[in-house]
């Protein structure tokens, strides 16, 4: 691309000198225009811009101070050489006032006028390259927006560590607006034959994904996301209503089956009125998508439709009769840590299951969803995360729902109820915080090391199990998570402010596989360490 030049003198003898005087092609430069007024001068900056401007300050009308002035206004990427046969101090205030590039005395000193011209290509050279890099970087920024906007969603519907403003600053940069009053999670489960390939999979996916937001957008925003083999909707507004997102539901149900001929299972949540507490919509939607089991697939199925369907109202009442007399109850016991009182409702519950699996063995999915959400309902009054008491994350109700028989629910619960006066416990006599900070900074500390949970564990002389649990529920994150993260930004540390080469860092920080070291660090920060050295 040749950099565009216009040259403006009321001198012909000076504007042509300068035109012959210099090898543009030297320059990548050529001569667009060459003008002896003030008005030929803007009507040709103004037909077709050039890159850099000769103009002469004396002019007649117009001076060339003025057209600068114009030019800046207009077009301040206009490199402009301002040339004068008079030594004013005034001409030279305003040249650097108004940005002139430089500014040069006649009669023309073309070896000075040569500098100058080759100090502009070095500018526009490096704008071309900081374009290119700019280009570059939003392209990759692009691919990454989808991994970006999904983790988003995770985190929410996760509900860990939430903090508003952030969650909020990252929907603002991906263009999503979450500001609501209410908010709803819908999982959409597919009934996909294992014939369908990976590829058509994926395909139907994206196309059940835009029927969703079609369908929904008219009334609520609502953003579609992947939740690995199923679908979440987070459905916002300011008043959100059951009936209509129902009906909805509905459509979008049988729109799918005749325009994609495939069936599909929708889990309603409840309603959540804080972003911070959509996990609660979240969990309820997947509970209630489990309940297909007994209602069967190509349904919607939401909490009412679960518990108070006219076909279940006569046994409804065994598990739900029992926890509205016995909750109150049952948390104090929990909260004092009474093993005798915790235990004698944990029979009563187990045997009142049991009479709800003789009266109607299909109602007893049902049931345990009852016990689930009940449950859930005193963790939260106990303020307790449920992965602190399940840690490999298992939902209440899925929990439940392995166990073969009336007794193994009776061991499970038991064992429920346990650990959740452990908790109890160990809030009350052990500063969780101040093992969790030792092994923060023991991880610091040796970064550079070989770090497992047992070693840092046998540091604090505490149980691996015991310092995995706190860790997690203190920092928000898993021990191996902590540990992966803080090697990962000492290597970017490393690349930011070394000459290490990639396999070196890899070796530093204890990585033996340099292909595993770099899929790591691309999974954190969305590029391998060879393309961020790149970008710094």
């Amino acid at each position: 691309m040749l950099i565009k030049v216009i040259i403006v003198d009321d001198e012909p003898a000076i504007r042509e000198g300068i035109k012959n005087a210099v090898n543009w092609e030297k320059y990548d430069m050529e001569i667009s225009a060459v003008v002896g007024s003030s008005a030929e001068a803007l009507d040709q900056i103004e037909k077709s811009p050039p890159d850099v401007i000769i103009l002469d300050i004396c002019l007649d009308g117009m001076d060339g101070l003025e057209i600068l002035e114009i030019v800046r206004h207009k077009y301040p990427n206009i490199f402009v050489i301002l040339i004068s046969g008079h030594d004013e101090f005034e001409y030279a205030r305003r040249a650097v006032e108004l940005n002139a590039f430089c500014y040069l005395l006649k009669p023309i000193d073309i070896d000075q006028l040569c500098t100058k011209l080759m100090q502009i290509v070095q500018h526009v050279q490096k704008k071309l390259e900081q374009l290119k890099k700019d280009k570059e970087l939003n392209e990759r920024l692009k691919e990454s927006i989808p991994v970006i906007r999904e983790h988003l969603f995770y985190e929410i519907i996760r509900g860990r560590n939430l903090i508003p403003d952030k969650i909020n600053k990252k929907a603002n940069f991906l263009g999503i607006d979450l500001d609501a009053k209410e908010y709803v999670v819908i999982v959409l489960e597919l009934n996909l034959s294992d014939s369908k390939s990976e590829y058509d999979k994926n395909l139907l996916k994206y196309a059940v994904m835009e029927l969703c937001e079609e369908a929904f957008t008219p009334f609520y925003k609502c953003y579609s996301f992947n939740l690995r083999e199923n679908i979440g909707l987070l459905i916002c507004g300011e008043e959100l209503q059951n009936v209509l997102i129902n009906d909805i539901s509905l459509a979008l149900l049988e729109k799918i089956n005749n325009s994609l001929g495939t069936s599909i299972t929708i889990g309603i949540g409840s309603i959540s009125h804080e972003i911070t507490s959509v996990t609660h919509s979240y969990k309820e939607a997947v509970n209630v998508l489990e309940y297909k089991i007994l209602i069967g697939l190509n349904r919607v199925i939401d909490s009412e439709s679960i518990l108070f369907n006219t076909n279940m109202k006569f046994e409804r009442n065994l598990v739900k009769g029992l926890f509205d007399k016995r909750k109150d109850e049952l948390k104090y016991a929990l909260k004092t840590v009474n093993d005798e009182t915790v235990n004698s409702i944990a029979n009563d519950i187990t045997e009142t299951l049991r009479s709800s699996l003789k009266n109607n063995i299909k109602n007893f999915s049902r049931d345990l969803l009852q016990l689930s959400n009940s449950l859930s309902d005193i963790l939260i009054g106990l303020d307790i995360n449920v992965d602190s008491i399940f840690s490999d994350g298992n939902e209440l109700y899925t929990t439940f729902k392995k166990q073969k028989t009336i007794e193994g629910i009776a061991v499970c619960l038991k064992d429920f109820f346990q650990r959740i006066m452990e908790e109890i416990k160990n809030r009350q006599n052990i500063n969780n915080s101040f093992y969790v900070n030792k092994a923060r900074d023991y991880i610091e500390k040796n970064l550079y090391g070989e770090l497992s949970l047992s070693s840092v564990a046998d540091y604090l002389y505490v149980s691996s199990n015991y310092l995995s649990r706190i860790f997690k529920q203190e920092v928000g994150e898993s021990f191996i998570e902590y540990v992966i993260r803080g090697k990962m930004f000492e290597a970017k540390r490393l690349l930011e402010t070394s000459t290490y080469k990639v396999y070196e860092i890899a070796n530093e920080l204890n990585y033996k596989d340099v292909n595993y070291f770099t899929k790591t660090f691309k999974k954190t920060f969305g590029v391998t360490p060879s393309e961020y050295r790149e970008l710094i």
